[in-house]
């Protein structure tokens, strides 16, 4: 009985054996490895760069892997040897150009069957390798890689002429010499991106090298003023950003908020302490001037009031302007002899009588001040609904003109 049992294990444990070995052998067919390290696509300069053919075969055959420098110009595969590396191949003409210039094969170290090493890469060690078992018996899919030693220049910016000047053309220029690799480009103009696109050609200097350039004629935009000309170069992986140019745009003045009714709360004063204002926000480069008249078209501050008026100017970005007008109404009360309008002060008469504002003398809103915010408010939705009827009423007057000339000529 224990015969038997020691005759059963035995058998138990060969036929596991030799599972396994089949199992091994015919399980997991050879396969090829190609390995560089570091492992990613865009390396910079001077990196130490190693590259390993392997073929990975369970039964242990003697089949040898071969690794293969693949010119990313002519796509001529060259077998990588020592011979190579040293510059001792009996055909000159199956040196790849890389490896017949003495001071680049002086940075490739041979480092064994298959395995080499480039030390201090640069630009014009860009490549693709691969590896390969041409002799074996049922060869294994190749394994390729390709790498791109990277090159960083920063792009180069102009804008012509300066200042800009509104409704003129203005020339925009970014520029990017002897760089690698071109991997994108973005260029933006008041945070808006345009869609040209640049021209990249190869550096006529140096292998591999390029050279980008974008040139555009662009007619010039106030609202572009004090904003950013940017040009993003992405190389590589890498995004580089010229040094923006903050664009000066002469421009004509022009009201930007200046409601022609606005609400004074005559109590609101007295209760909280708060003056009574109007406003408006206007643009203009240069800074356009700004005065303030009564309804009689007379100075609003003189000697008489100048202590009851106060304008504030506030500075906003991108040549924007805001004129305040406060009231003190205590000390324009104050004031109420010198009125001849009945029972009104004269802080009410002049509230009443409404202001007139004027840009550079030429431009002129009228302002209403008006008993609730409710009428103030929907003063600015009729302003809004005007613009609006207007873009409406232009865009009927284009259809329609076009229609009448379909029909005439077609």
């Amino acid at each position: 009985m224990n015969h038997c049992s020691i005759v059963y294990s035995f058998s138990y444990f060969l036929l596991t054996f030799i599972f396994f070995l089949i199992h091994r052998t015919y399980a997991v067919p050879p396969s090829l490895k190609l390995t560089i390290s570091p492992d990613s696509k865009y390396i910079e300069r001077d990196t130490e760069i190693s590259i390993l053919c392997e073929l990975r075969d369970p039964t242990d055959s003697d089949d040898k892997p071969v690794l293969y420098y693949v010119d990313p110009r002519t796509q001529k595969r060259t077998p990588v040897t020592r011979a190579l590396l040293n510059g001792k191949v009996d055909n000159k003409q199956d040196i790849p150009d890389l490896f017949q210039n003495v001071e680049n094969r002086a940075r490739y170290r041979y480092e064994g069957k298959n395995h080499i090493k480039i030390t201090k890469a640069q630009v014009i060690d860009s490549a693709v390798y691969e590896c390969e078992c041409p002799d074996c018996e049922a060869p294994p899919k190749k394994d390729h890689k390709e790498f791109f030693i990277t090159k960083y220049v920063e792009p180069q910016l102009s804008v012509t002429p300066d200042p800009l000047i509104e409704g003129n053309q203005a020339i925009f220029r970014c520029q990017v010499d002897e760089f690698y690799p071109y991997t994108g480009f973005e260029v933006l103009i008041h945070n808006h991106k345009h869609a040209d696109k640049a021209e990249v050609v190869n550096s006529p200097k140096h292998v591999f090298e390029q050279n980008l350039k974008w040139n555009a004629s662009l007619p010039v935009q106030a609202d572009w003023h004090d904003h950013y000309f940017e040009c993003i170069v992405k190389e590589g992986e890498v995004s580089k950003v010229g040094k923006k140019i903050k664009l000066n745009v002469l421009f004509n003045p022009r009201f930007v908020t200046c409601n022609d009714k606005q609400h004074i709360d005559l109590k609101k004063n007295e209760e909280t302490n708060v003056e009574p204002q109007i406003d408006c926000t206007y643009s203009g480069n240069p800074k356009p001037i700004i005065e303030w008249q009564k309804a009689s078209s007379e100075k609003l501050v003189d000697t008489n009031n100048k202590d009851g008026i106060t304008i504030v100017e506030e500075a906003l970005p991108f040549g924007v302007y805001k004129s305040i007008v406060k009231f003190n109404r205590q000390k324009l009360d104050e004031l109420q002899s010198v009125t001849t309008d009945g029972d009104k002060s004269y802080f009410q008469k002049l509230i009443a009588d409404g202001f007139v504002v004027k840009l550079n003398s030429n431009l002129t809103r009228i302002i209403t001040i008006v008993a609730t915010e409710k009428e103030a408010a929907s003063s600015k939705q009729m302003e809004s609904n005007a613009s609006l009827l207007s873009r409406y009423n232009w865009l009927c007057l284009i259809g329609s003109s076009l229609l009448l000339l379909f029909k005439l000529f077609f």
